[in-house]
């Protein structure tokens, strides 16, 4: 009998997204089988079939994906299944609900990559503004990078409520304190924006994050690089309905010779 990759995709969502499904079998999976509809109770009984029904040698060869589009949901389903395994009964578990983490990671990565090599720090104390942080990526981004020791402020387009309660609970589950602002209108980002060394802009194409009249770089639309202020941005095709989530970082000379948020030449280019 043929020793199979298997992956068995679960989501608390009536389907399994059919862009985790691609990925998957693009990746080399022999068998992918998504479940919907699965609530938390349900985790536990269907690990256990996935583990019980192969012997402890093909754990390398057997796994769960954890899908949907709510970050702590899929935590609490990912806890259910660590909790499931009976050793040596173990296979691998990879949660990713809306393709956030990977994407928040990446986010956190690049950004660590480009402040190292453009103004030699990290993380760290960074004063850092998460545009879209009521959304799943810039939740996750947030998270990320308050671990890491950003100073983060999570800012709502549509007030400080939603973002407030946010950063609640990224205390309460994660024992870090990020800040709430209010950014619902251009006065509030320009405000924002005068303090953040770095930007994340993670909102959806419906809303408007912060543009160049905010004094920061626009949330859609190509890139721009100004002197030692830098910008990337993950392209939308990456996710078919997702914006570019970009990072923005400038330097307090940069911000004291033009005497306020950075203003981008018309030059503008790609990071590398």
């Amino acid at each position: 009998m043929a020793d199979k990759h298997i992956l068995h995709m679960l989501s608390p969502l009536r389907h399994v997204s059919p862009f985790d499904v691609n990925m998957a079998l693009d990746a080399g999976f022999d068998a992918v089988l998504p479940y919907g509809k699965v609530n938390h109770e349900e985790v536990t009984s269907l690990v256990q079939d996935a583990i019980f029904s192969r012997p402890p040698k093909l754990a390398a060869k057997t796994g769960i994906f954890i899908g949907g589009k709510d970050a702590l949901v899929a935590l609490d389903m990912m806890e259910s299944a660590k909790s499931a395994m009976v050793p040596p009964f173990v296979i691998s578990l990879f949660a990713d609900p809306a393709g956030s983490f990977t994407t928040a990671a990446a986010m956190v990565a690049r950004s660590e990559r480009l402040l190292d090599k453009q103004h030699g720090r990290g993380l760290d104390g960074l004063r850092l503004a998460v545009f879209g942080a009521t959304g799943v990526v810039g939740f996750a981004a947030a998270v990320i990078a308050a671990l890491e020791g950003a100073r983060v402020t999570l800012v709502g387009h549509d007030g400080g409520a939603r973002v407030s309660r946010s950063a609640a609970e990224i205390a309460n589950r994660f024992s870090v304190t990020v800040q709430a602002a209010d950014g619902s209108t251009d006065e509030r980002k320009t405000a924002i924006l005068q303090q953040a060394e770095a930007v994340f802009c993670a909102g959806c194409g419906r809303q408007r994050g912060a543009s160049g009249r905010d004094g920061g770089p626009r949330c859609h639309g190509r890139w721009r690089n100004a002197g030692r202020g830098c910008a990337w941005s993950r392209r939308a095709g990456d996710r078919g309905h997702e914006v570019p989530h970009r990072v923005w970082s400038v330097s307090e000379n940069d911000r004291k010779r033009q005497g306020g948020p950075l203003r981008f030449p018309r030059r503008v280019r790609f990071c590398p």
